[in-house]
């Protein structure tokens, strides 16, 4: 165990946001009234379930952390240690061993998915700086249409429609401003 898991060893709250946070703060940034939100979660703000909590207290682990848990995850250890070593050191109470392998599977797909948001914002950046001439609106619609290409090609049609929907929103936010100003400054009625 190196210095960077005495959070997690120790039972702290971290207070490092993980890659993933981060990534997600990203998106927020090029779409306006992006809001992550955690599923399963209560109004008043606590976890509705045992995997809930684990996945809300994942978001909040700090990087060095979430990659000591990865290894676990990937070692030979058997999920019923590795449920038992959630619950003495995150004081989460998983109780069968498949909660353990969903898991693990959902911290693959978050992963996968943060990789694929580091690149995106990657790709933003290259093509705003091949393309300085280009308005905001002209730059989001050419990543988004990409963006609906890449997961098509992936076959994730869920994924293209999600996309999809998001930049209808979008574009639908932008013609309500615009038109909001119109009216504004007296040329729409």
């Amino acid at each position: 165990m190196n210095e960077n898991q005495t959070h997690i060893m120790n039972n702290e709250t971290p207070t490092q946001p993980s890659a993933a946070a981060a990534a997600a703060e990203t998106v927020a940034e090029l779409t306006p009234g992006f809001k992550r939100r955690r599923a399963g979660r209560k109004p008043n703000g606590e976890a509705g379930s045992e995997m809930t909590r684990l996945k809300i207290r994942w978001d909040q682990l700090p990087e060095d952390d979430q990659d000591y848990w990865r290894d676990l995850f990937a070692s030979d250890l058997s999920l019923e240690k590795i449920r038992e070593l959630i619950r003495e050191k995150l004081n989460i109470n998983l109780r069968f061993d498949n909660q353990v392998a969903r898991f693990r599977t959902h911290v693959e797909k978050q992963d996968e998915r943060a990789d694929e948001m580091a690149r995106a914002a990657a790709e933003v950046k290259d093509f705003q700086a091949m393309n300085p001439d280009l308005t905001v609106e002209e730059i989001r619609t050419e990543i988004f249409r990409r963006a609906y290409l890449r997961v098509l090609g992936l076959g994730d049609f869920t994924l293209g429609l999600n996309v999809m929907r998001a930049h209808t929103r979008l574009e639908q936010h932008q013609l309500d401003r615009e038109k909001h100003d119109l009216q504004r400054h007296g040329h729409l009625m």
